[in-house]
């Protein structure tokens, strides 16, 4: 994942990252992989609250919300797809999967140390709205 600003400045990444659904492969559908486009970036008012299973879900931190801007990931709101953020989250379990990330309903997961850094860089930007631009989604 790449995050840029604005005028085009990379501020965040590339970081590895998991857009996979362990619900559904269709990016367009509810709980799908996550759609891959621009969109615009908002950190979430607070964490979630720190209950063992929501630390484990999402992390320690807070999340970003994805605004949908173009690409796939319009088409999947205007269809009624919603829900979609950055969080961190646990890692995967030894031997589970073949990826370092656990798969979501459909969001995009970092790990819980790059997560902090996203939400850090991310408060230090002001108000501009920042753009995520690029987003490879593995499959």
């Amino acid at each position: 994942m790449k995050m840029y600003n604005d005028s085009g400045a990379l501020v965040f990444g590339p970081k590895q990252t998991l857009g996979r659904s362990e619900y559904g492969y269709n990016w367009s559908q509810i709980n799908g992989h996550t759609p891959t486009g621009v969109y615009s970036a908002t950190i979430s008012g607070a964490p979630m609250d720190q209950t063992e299973g929501n630390i484990r879900s999402y992390g320690p931190s807070k999340y970003v919300i994805m605004d949908p801007i173009s690409g796939n990931a319009l088409t999947a709101e205007q269809n009624g797809r919603t829900g979609l953020w950055i969080h961190g989250g646990a890692a995967a379990d030894a031997g589970a999967i073949s990826y370092p990330l656990r798969p979501t309903h459909g969001c995009v997961r970092l790990s819980d140390n790059d997560q902090a850094s996203l939400i850090y860089v991310l408060s230090t930007l002001g108000g501009g709205t920042v753009r995520l631009l690029s987003l490879k989604v593995n499959q």
